[in-house]
């Protein structure tokens, strides 16, 4: 006897599913307005410190607030080290590509293309795949800014700008997160 299965929906409408789907991801559970909180203070906190500052790439800072997880003090210390180290490498990649290739437009052609393959590799094999995303994207961001047509000098200071704002991205949610802690915060960074 055959098993009778239901037919799946082809036609299924969002306004269908929609609601539910908002109702599941937002419900409440303990500690969500917390962690709402630190993310919040963090990203304006990163937003007034490259606003005052008049940090180029800004932006791209205070999303990098986004990635640091905000689970406990150590694991955002520990991302946030590995997302500035990352960018840093991504930096030195991407300017190690600029010394080999600048004045060949083919070798910097298929320079940027090996750059990208190994990257995207790297986000599949990868335990935290975050490191290999932004070391693509400060490959990106370095490739893009050497190509305008500014003297060296600017386009090194336009790329220490860009891991700097990265930088603050990330070193902002740690220290929100070790002032939002119960514990010594010291201690507890230490412990990790």
């Amino acid at each position: 006897m055959a098993c009778e299965t239901e037919p799946a929906k082809q036609n299924s409408r969002i306004g269908d599913w929609l609601p539910a789907f908002f109702k599941s991801e937002l419900a409440p559970y303990p500690g969500r307005v917390e962690s709402v909180a630190r993310t919040v203070l963090s990203v304006v906190i990163a937003l007034v410190i490259v606003s005052t500052f008049r940090i180029p790439y800004g932006s791209i800072g205070v999303f990098t607030v986004f990635i640091i997880t905000g689970d406990t003090p150590t694991a955002a210390a520990k991302t946030a080290l590995i997302s500035i180290v990352a960018t840093g490498v991504g930096v030195a990649i991407a300017l190690i590509g600029v010394i080999l290739t600048i004045d060949n437009q083919p070798l910097r052609f298929l320079w940027i293309a090996g750059e990208f393959f190994v990257l995207f590799w790297l986000a599949r094999v990868m335990v935290q795949p975050i490191a290999a995303i932004l070391m693509g994207n400060s490959v990106y961001i370095s490739s893009t800014i050497w190509e305008l047509p500014y003297p060296a000098p600017q386009h090194v200071e336009e790329t220490l700008w860009f891991w700097l704002a990265t930088s603050i991205g990330c070193i902002v949610p740690v220290i929100v997160q070790l002032a939002f802690t119960r514990q010594d915060a010291v201690d507890q960074a230490l412990s990790a």
